[in-house]
């Protein structure tokens, strides 16, 4: 039986990081493809179909969640799976979880916030 490889957009302006995340994703069989920033990386989507987007918070020209707002705005890939990275320790500022805070969350974390409610 054959299996198709899942192809990743990875988006880090680190080199370091692109490295590491390119051989862990490889090595478990994904078809991975870097770019430096979030502007490369709306090219990127434009152009090839992925199946998952990992996106760096912490960019200089445009910042992750910039980014994940642009890509769930689109029609053509707003249902694309997109899992969010951050080397930064951020002390927490609100009660409330980061993407809360930014606007973004899937429906399985606002799910599990209104069963806390209850």
């Amino acid at each position: 039986m054959a299996f198709l490889k899942r192809s990743v957009l990875f988006v880090d302006d680190d080199p370091m990081d692109r490295k590491l995340i390119v051989s862990m994703l490889s090595q478990s069989g994904y078809v991975v493809t870097t770019v430096e920033d979030g502007f490369d990386a709306l090219d990127m989507l434009h152009k090839y179909p992925f199946d998952l987007l990992v996106l760096d918070i912490m960019m200089k020209q445009m910042n992750g969640l910039e980014l994940l707002k642009r890509i769930k705005a689109q029609p053509e890939t707003k249902d694309i799976p997109v899992m969010m990275l951050s080397s930064r320790d951020e002390k927490k500022s609100s009660s409330e979880p980061w993407p809360w805070r930014a606007g973004l969350y899937d429906q399985t974390s606002a799910e599990r916030a209104s069963d806390s409610e209850n």
